[in-house]
């Protein structure tokens, strides 16, 4: 899978993110368009910057290019550019940012991610019902800090046959 296979929220589930950011008062004014603090619209300036020198492409058309936005730039860049990973989900409530679709990934999409069945594709290959997810803040908490679903799985079953 690429990261931006990860990309599954629908448009109803991305407004509702949108709006519960949107409802916390932020400092100064926010950009309502993108709904990101200065500090955050300041880390993606600095990340396309460094992308673009680095790997002398348009940081806009790379459409597995994530960054976290929790973390200074200036000191600890975190994103997929080289890795091709979705960087690390964490509990600090810092959205990890979709450069080319210019949003942040919702909590459906980092469950998603961690190989929770949350679309009807992937509960029927897994074959199980598929996770209704509405509370995009609680989806958030539960990812952060998170192991991918089937590594959780493979653990339970070794220590089912080993001590039982």
């Amino acid at each position: 899978t690429q990261p931006c296979d990860y990309l599954v929220s629908t448009e109803e589930e991305i407004m509702l993110d949108a709006g519960e950011t949107a409802r916390v008062p932020r400092g100064g004014s926010p950009d309502l368009r993108y709904l990101l603090t200065k500090r955050e619209k300041s880390c993606i300036s600095q990340a396309c910057r460094i992308y673009k020198f680095r790997f002398r492409r348009d940081p806009n058309k790379d459409k597995n290019l994530f960054l976290y936005l929790g973390d200074n730039v200036s000191n600890r860049l975190t994103g997929s550019a080289v890795s091709k990973r979705i960087p690390t989900l964490r509990m600090s409530g810092g959205k990890t940012w979709h450069v080319m679709s210019r949003r942040w990934l919702t909590g459906r999409e980092k469950l998603a991610s961690l190989g929770f069945p949350v679309t009807a594709s992937a509960a029927d290959s897994m074959g199980v019902p598929e996770l209704p997810v509405r509370d995009t803040k609680r989806a958030s908490a539960i990812s952060g800090n998170c192991m991918h679903f089937s590594t959780v799985a493979v653990v339970q079953f070794v220590a089912l046959v080993c001590y039982n």
